[in-house]
C-alpha cells in the first residue's frame, strides 16, 4: 500500500478497528458531547437576537415565540422588564455552552492519552514478541523512533482529531442558524470562507505530505546518529570528527525544524487572510441589510450574524488548522499502522513454560539452514549428537555461521530443513510452537558483547527489575565462580554500586565476568559461551572456565571462541568451515 495512496482519515478508521471495546465506547460517548456542544452553542446563538433586541430597545421579543414560551413558563408577563431575566438568560446559556467545551476538551485529551498509552504498549508488546530471525533484521534507531516519537505524534493526532471534529460539527449548526437568519448574505459568506479554506487546502496539502516525510525520515535520522555517537564516542574524540558530526546533526535537525515550521505557518496563515474577509462581509453585509431591513431588526439582525460570524471564524479555522495538522502527520500515522501490524502469536503472550529436564541428550537430525533473503546454505544435513555433560567446543573463521549455529541450538531461529530432539521430543514443532519456548528455558547464554542495565551490580547478575525477589545468596556465589567477587567487594558500596549506562563505569573483562555471573545465577542445565571470554586474559579465563568445568555433571556447555585453550577440557569440537561443520578430532586428542 503506498504511502500516497493513504489518506488520514482512512488511517483513522483503521486505527479505531483496532482499539480495545472500552475506547470505542469512549469515543462515542465523546461525540455525543461533541454534539450537545454543538446544540449549547446553537442555543446561545439563538438567544443573542432577543438579547441584543431588548438591551437596544428595538423591537418586542415577546413575538419570537421561543423567549415567549420560556418567559410565560418562568411566570413572566409583558408588562414586566425582562432585560434583567434576558441577560441571566443569555449569561447562562453562554457560561454553559463554554462550560459543555471545556469538559469535551477535558475527556478528549485524557482519552487521547489513555489511547495513545494503549498503542504504545502495543506497538511494543509487538516488539517483543517478534520472532529473533525479525528481530534481528530491524534498525534499533526505528525502533526508539516508532516507539517515543511517533507515538508521541499520534496522542498529538488524537488530541487534534476531536477537535477538528468538535469544530466542523460546531461549524455547521452555526452555519444553519445563520443562513436560516439571513438566508442570502450568511450563505453567500459561508460559501466564500469555506471555498477560501478548500482552496487553501488544495494547493498545501502535497507540501504537508512532504513535509510530514521529512520530519519523519530527520527524527528516524537523529535518534540513529545519536546511538552511533554514544558507541563510537571514544573514536570521534580520537579522530577529532566532532565537527563532522555536529554539521551532520544540524543539517538533519534544520531541515526538519524547517519543516516543521512551515506546517505551522500553513496552519495559521488563513486565520488573517479569513479575518480580513470577515471585517469586509461585515461592512458589505451591514450596507445590505440597513437597505433591506428595518431599523427594529437591523440592529439585532446584524448584531447576531457578527456575533455568530466571530463564533464560526475560529471553528473554521479550527477545522482547517486540524486538518492541515493531520494532513501533515500522515507519515507518523503510516508508521503507528505499520507497527500494530506486526504478527505475533498472541498465544504466546499469557503462556508459562514449563520446567522441561535435559535427561539424555539433544540430537541435530540432518540440520539445514539459510537466511530467507539468502540462497546460499550456511550449513547442509548436519547431523549431530550431544550428550548431557558434554562441553562441545566450537571454532571457525569468522562469518562462517558459528553465531547461527548457537541460535539454532538455542532455538532462537528455526532450521530450514531438519530438527533438534531434546530427549527424543522435537523443539520445532509446527503444530505446537509452545516446544521451542519450553526449551529456551533450559539455556543461560552469555554473549560477547554483555548489556548491563542502568542499575546495580547485583540487579545486573539477577537481571531481575523487582529487588525484593533478588537473591543475593546466590548472587554472591555466581559472582565467585566468575571471578569477580572480590573486585565487587572492594567498591564502595559493594553489590549496590551503580553500573552506569551500558556498564559504562566498568571494564570489558568485569563487563564479561558479569555476563557469565548472571548466566551462572540463573542455574540452567545448558550454558552457551559465545567469545565470552574474549575481553579476559588467559589466567583469568582459565580460572573462571575450570570454576565452571566442575559443574560439569550439571551443565551441558557450549563453547564458541578463536582462543585453542579455552578448548582443551572440550570433549567434543566442531570446526565450522565454509558450510561444512566437522568433528575436529585432532583438538579433542590433544
Amino acid at each position: 500500500m503506498k504511502e500516497n495512496n493513504l489518506k488520514v482519515f482512512i488511517l483513522l478508521k483503521s486505527l479505531f478497528n483496532k482499539l480495545k471495546r472500552i475506547r470505542k465506547l469512549q469515543i462515542i460517548f465523546l461525540f455525543f458531547f461533541i454534539l450537545v456542544a454543538a446544540f449549547s452553542e446553537l442555543i446561545t446563538l439563538s438567544l443573542a437576537f432577543p438579547f441584543i433586541e431588548i438591551i437596544s430597545n428595538s423591537g418586542d421579543i415577546w413575538e419570537i415565540k421561543l423567549i415567549s414560551k420560556i418567559f410565560s413558563f418562568l411566570g413572566f408577563s409583558k408588562e414586566q422588564n425582562l432585560i434583567g431575566p434576558m441577560v441571566i438568560l443569555f449569561s447562562g446559556s453562554a457560561f454553559l455552552s463554554g462550560l459543555i467545551k471545556n469538559f469535551n476538551l477535558w475527556f478528549g485529551s485524557r482519552l487521547a492519552a489513555k489511547i495513545g498509552s494503549d498503542v504504545s504498549c502495543e506497538c511494543y508488546k509487538r516488539n517483543l514478541y517478534q520472532d529473533y530471525e525479525i528481530f534481528i533484521n530491524k534498525n534499533s534507531s526505528e525502533l526508539i523512533t516508532n516507539n517515543t516519537l511517533y507515538i508521541n505524534k499520534f496522542t498529538d493526532v488524537l488530541q487534534v482529531s476531536a477537535r477538528f471534529f468538535t469544530a466542523l460539527i460546531i461549524s455547521f449548526v452555526i452555519s444553519i442558524y445563520m443562513i436560516s437568519l439571513n438566508f442570502v448574505y450568511s450563505l453567500l459568506a459561508i460559501i466564500i470562507f469555506v471555498l477560501a479554506y478548500l482552496l487553501i487546502a488544495k494547493y498545501s496539502k502535497s507540501r504537508l505530505r512532504v513535509n510530514s516525510q521529512i520530519i519523519a525520515n530527520n527524527s528516524k535520522s537523529q535518534v540513529q546518529l545519536m546511538n552511533e555517537t554514544n558507541g563510537s564516542f571514544r573514536d570521534i574524540i580520537l579522530g577529532f570528527n566532532q565537527k563532522e558530526y555536529l554539521d551532520l546533526y544540524a543539517n538533519l535537525d534544520l531541515k526538519k525544524r524547517m519543516s516543521e515550521a512551515e506546517n505551522v505557518f500553513i496552519n495559521l496563515f488563513p486565520r488573517n487572510t479569513i479575518e480580513s474577509l470577515l471585517l469586509i462581509f461585515v461592512a458589505i453585509l451591514s450596507f445590505f441589510v440597513n437597505n433591506d431591513t428595518s431599523l427594529t431588526l437591523f440592529i439585532p439582525t446584524i448584531g447576531t450574524l457578527a456575533i455568530g460570524a466571530q463564533k464560526l471564524l475560529p471553528f473554521m479555522q479550527q477545522t482547517y488548522g486540524s486538518w492541515s495538522f493531520l494532513a501533515g502527520s500522515s507519515s507518523s500515522l503510516i508508521k503507528i499502522f505499520e507497527m500494530l501490524k506486526l504478527p505475533i502469536n498472541k498465544n504466546f503472550i499469557n503462556y508459562s513454560p514449563k520446567s522441561l529436564k535435559f535427561l539424555n541428550e539433544i540430537k541435530f537430525v540432518d540440520l539445514s539452514f539459510r537466511y530467507k533473503d539468502s540462497k546460499k546454505y550456511i550449513f547442509k544435513n548436519f547431523n549431530f549428537s550431544i550428550k548431557k555433560g558434554d562441553i562441545i567446543g566450537i571454532i571457525g573463521k569468522t562469518g562462517s555461521g558459528k553465531s547461527s549455529f548457537a541460535d539454532l541450538f538455542m532455538g532462537l531461529i528455526s532450521p530450514t530443513r531438519g530438527n533438534i530432539y531434546l530427549d527424543g521430543v522435537q523443539i520445532f514443532d509446527s503444530f505446537n510452537s509452545y516446544k521451542k519456548i519450553d526449551y529456551r528455558k533450559l539455556i543461560a547464554h552469555v554473549p560477547q558483547n554483555i548489556f548491563l542495565i542502568d542499575s546495580t551490580i547485583a540487579a545486573n547478575i539477577s537481571f531481575n527489575f523487582n529487588l525484593d525477589i533478588i537473591d543475593l545468596k546466590k548472587i554472591r556465589e555466581a559472582a565467585k565462580q566468575s571471578n569477580i567477587h572480590n573486585f565487587i567487594e572492594d567498591l564502595p558500596n559493594g553489590y549496590s554500586t551503580m553500573v552506569g549506562e551500558n556498564g559504562v563505569k566498568l571494564s570489558g573483562g568485569q563487563r564479561q565476568r558479569i555476563g557469565i555471573a548472571r548466566a551462572l545465577y540463573q542455574k540452567k542445565s545448558i550454558l552457551v559461551l559465545d567469545e565470552a571470554t574474549s575481553a579476559l586474559d588467559s589466567s583469568t579465563e582459565k580460572s573462571i572456565l575450570d570454576s565452571i568445568y566442575k559443574f560439569k555433571k550439571d551443565k551441558t556447555i557450549l563453547i564458541i571462541t578463536h582462543r585453542i585453550d579455552a578448548l582443551k577440557k572440550c570433549n567434543k569440537i566442531l570446526n565450522f568451515d565454509d558450510g561444512r561443520i566437522e568433528l575436529d578430532i585432532n583438538k579433542v586428542q590433544e
